[in-house]
């Protein structure tokens, strides 16, 4: 068992201090188990999806070549935006909150535990001081280190929290969108962006307007409210370019969509 979770590959280390005792901990996240074959198609099949409604818009047509002739390459970007317009809708609703609610219980289940750890803590310390008053041998070097794993606990509550999953509130899939053209070729390509995510949302007949100052608003608001999550977004961004999974993925052409949605 042990040697099948060494085998994990480590996405990154959280660092936190305890402010009681002053000692720092690192609490390392794992990549997840199930990322290696299902994800690319799923990111493959969403990206064609987006390109299939948004080909015939020539802004849209436009953008996603030029981002992707600079480097943001368009499975990454297309299946962030479907995700963005789709996600929402009333069938993706439902798996969001019965997902939220196996997070919520998690996340009380973590508390109660952690409740129960600290009790467990103060019997533990008053049954050593016992021993040692009663017998020959040193008890303290034999505690647990409860102060490190409590620091744990909470942060995997945190972590549990509904409002923590990653990738589930439009504003950082914006922020995520943002970064994925930033890193990949250090400009922000607000322009671009809006176009695809415009057509995308006209392809579905919604009402909502985009436009770049909003979205340019909605990146320094998420930076200015939420900086460790501004700053993991970048990271994870980051990584997928670095990772070209999809290079070998040539962007189709648009002509089928045309003939299906009946245009020319």
């Amino acid at each position: 068992m042990l040697k099948q979770k060494l085998k994990k590959k480590i996405q990154f280390r959280l660092p936190f201090e305890n402010l009681e005792t002053g000692k720092t901990i690192n609490v390392t996240v794992f990549e997840p188990e199930d990322k290696p074959e299902a994800d690319p198609n799923l990111l493959l099949n969403a990206a064609t999806t987006c390109w299939e409604a948004i080909a015939h818009d020539k802004e849209a047509d436009a953008a996603t070549k030029l981002l992707d002739a600079s480097g943001c390459h368009w499975v990454l970007v297309l299946a962030v935006v479907e995700y963005y317009c789709r996600h929402f809708q009333p069938g993706e609703k439902a798996e969001h909150v019965k997902f939220t609610k196996s997070r919520a219980t998690l996340n009380k289940k973590i508390e109660q535990f952690a409740s129960r750890v600290t009790k467990w803590e103060a019997e533990i310390h008053k049954m050593n001081s016992e021993i040692e008053a009663a017998l020959p041998i040193e008890a303290a070097t034999h505690i647990p280190d409860f102060p490190a794993y409590s620091v744990f606990l909470n942060v995997a509550a945190v972590m549990a929290l509904p409002s923590m999953m990653d990738l589930t509130r439009k504003k950082d899939l914006i922020v995520f969108l943002y970064h994925l053209a930033k890193s990949s070729t250090r400009r922000a390509h607000y322009k671009e962006l809006v176009d695809i995510i415009q057509a995308r949302l006209n392809a579905d007949s919604e009402q909502t307007i985009i436009d770049e100052r909003r979205l340019k608003a909605a990146v320094k608001r998420f930076k200015r409210e939420d900086p460790a999550g501004y700053r993991k977004s970048r990271k994870t961004a980051e990584m997928a370019v670095k990772e070209a999974a999809f290079a070998a993925y040539q962007l189709p052409p648009a002509h089928p969509v045309q003939t299906r949605r009946g245009q020319k």
